[in-house]
């Protein structure tokens, strides 16, 4: 039974208002710019330009979302298939209604939520415009995925 939910878990996450956070909470790596709210998304957009851009949507309580920082985004091939891009995490961990219409905005609706931009300035436009919906990115998932998941899905053109 426990594997069982285990297993669930790595699925997706659904954003709750009423979560803790763990006390274990892993941190970030140097690699990403974390940010909670609107105004951090619009910096670290604006300072990223047309680079590259990887965005993690993420919370401490989801256990898909620690699993993909240790291990998936850890991975050596990862980091090196990624290394031209900028790394932006989303925390969304407090659940609130600010952080809820971001992840509306994104379409992550459940958690983890990963998105690949060849031009992160598309995504600083559509935040600015007051778009209701995020533009198509090069790469989206919605779920859990191993290191060799997320390289070749990257690979994939």
């Amino acid at each position: 039974m426990r594997r069982a939910l285990f297993l669930l878990g790595l699925v997706g996450c659904t954003p709750s208002t009423a979560a803790t956070e763990p006390s274990d909470t892993p941190t970030q790596t140097t690699r990403w710019t974390v940010v909670t709210d609107r105004a951090g998304l619009d910096a670290a957009l604006a300072r990223v330009g047309t680079r590259s851009l990887l965005l993690d949507v993420n919370a401490s309580w989801c256990m898909p979302c620690v699993a993909l920082e240790r291990e998936t985004f850890a991975d050596a091939r990862v980091v090196a298939a990624l290394a031209d891009h900028s790394w932006i995490a989303l925390d969304v961990s407090e659940g609130s209604d600010p952080q809820l219409a971001l992840q509306t905005l994104l379409g992550a609706e459940t958690l983890p939520h990963i998105r690949r931009y060849d031009d992160a300035s598309v995504l600083l436009a559509a935040l600015r415009s007051g778009a209701k919906t995020a533009p198509k990115s090069a790469l989206e998932l919605h779920m859990f995925v191993t290191a060799d998941e997320l390289l070749g899905a990257l690979a994939k053109p």
